[in-house]
């Protein structure tokens, strides 16, 4: 059976969970934490970057946080605190002390639960329009989420065109979304259970946000339709050491829609600091 996107290494977790990733280059770590949504997963959010990363000379991991691309669901809920941990516990086995964060939209929010609970572990933040800096009434007026939500809760299968629907609203042109990554996210579906997007449970994490003391990089495009501005700003003003790209005609999947851009931003933060 031919897999609908690369399948890389799987790492076993004491209880039993085994979690995929890639791992490719060598140097200092990042590790790349993907959103949600239908068919999510590492290898389809982070493809358009891996290579200039590990062109300059980073270690690269992309994992597929429970119950998204081929690792195991959770047994044990969603909550950013849950997923942390099991990110917590790949950190330790895979021995790496120290790491650079990288996470879109979902992978945000948990790259800041993770940095609060585990501060050590933690070298910088790169942080694409990250969830978790709002209540959930303030994301449910978002258009991107209200469709999400929409489909996640009806009795319907999800046909390529509801997708396509979806995932285009991730992006400033609806055009610019290709059918290599639709037929990814497609066929990750079926591997996925929806479950995993039902049950999500992303906490408003602003009233800690002083508690992040690592370097951070925040991009947010200006046609987000998932995760609204005021969330830049409520970053801006609550920590310390962060610097902000705001880019124009650019939504949600930044890493993709600005990839050059967002790949030569992220490698001067890192080697800069």
């Amino acid at each position: 059976m031919v897999k609908p996107v690369p399948e890389g290494r799987y790492l076993e977790l004491s209880n039993g969970q085994r979690i995929h990733y890639h791992d490719q280059g060598s140097g200092s770590v990042l590790i790349f934490l993907h959103g949600s949504g239908f068919g999510a997963n590492g290898w389809s959010s982070y493809k358009y970057n891996l290579k200039a990363f590990v062109k300059a000379g980073y270690r690269c991991i992309l994992i597929d946080t429970p119950g998204f691309g081929y690792s195991d669901p959770s047994e044990s809920g969603y909550s950013l605190n849950t997923i942390a941990e099991s990110i917590y516990e790949f950190v330790v086995l895979s021995k790496i002390s120290e790491a650079t964060f990288i996470g879109n939209s979902h992978g945000g929010a948990v790259a800041m639960q993770f940095a609060l609970n585990y501060p050590d572990r933690v070298r910088y933040m790169i942080l694409l329009a990250p969830a978790g800096l709002e209540n959930s009434d303030v994301y449910a007026r978002m258009e991107g989420i209200r469709r999400t939500v929409r489909l996640a809760f009806r009795k319907q299968d999800i046909s390529k065109s509801d997708l396509r629907s979806v995932l285009q609203l991730q992006l400033s042109d609806p055009e610019l979304l290709n059918e290599e990554t639709l037929n990814e996210r497609y066929e990750m579906i079926k591997v996925q259970s929806i479950g995993n997007i039902r049950e999500l449970k992303i906490q408003n994490l602003s009233d800690r946000l002083t508690e992040l003391k690592c370097p951070i990089l925040l991009f947010w495009g200006r046609s987000d339709k998932y995760c609204p501005q005021s969330g830049l700003n409520t970053m801006i003003k609550a920590c310390d050491n962060i610097q902000n790209v705001l880019l124009e005609d650019c939504g949600h999947w930044i890493m993709i829609e600005q990839s050059d851009l967002f790949n030569q931003i992220s490698i001067d933060f890192i080697a800069n600091h």
